[in-house]
């Protein structure tokens, strides 16, 4: 248990500076080996690698989009900080 959630945060924190394609590239063979260590099934590990890194909304440096939303919504940096604490409780 412990180690799904070390990946899924690990995913997480990379996802917001890295592409989220790239972080699921680099850290599946890890859940898969990690699984199959642990004797549990890949999917499960796999999965909490795709939410980890598709959870890319801390900063706008995390996707793409979320630099075109800030530049014309007139967000600040903030802003997407406070409102990760939020989805990030939704998405736990």
């Amino acid at each position: 248990m412990c180690r799904q959630v070390l990946q899924g945060v690990s995913g997480y924190l990379f996802a917001q500076v890295m592409p989220p394609a790239a972080i699921a590239v680099l850290m599946a063979p890890m859940a898969i080996v990690t699984a199959s260590n642990m004797g549990l099934s890949p999917y499960a590990l796999t999965m909490v690698v795709a939410l980890g890194s598709s959870a890319s909304f801390l900063s706008p440096v995390g996707h793409p989009v979320n630099l075109l939303v800030m530049g014309i919504g007139g967000y600040r940096f903030t802003d997407y900080t406070v409102w990760d604490c939020l989805w990030s409780f939704c998405l736990v």
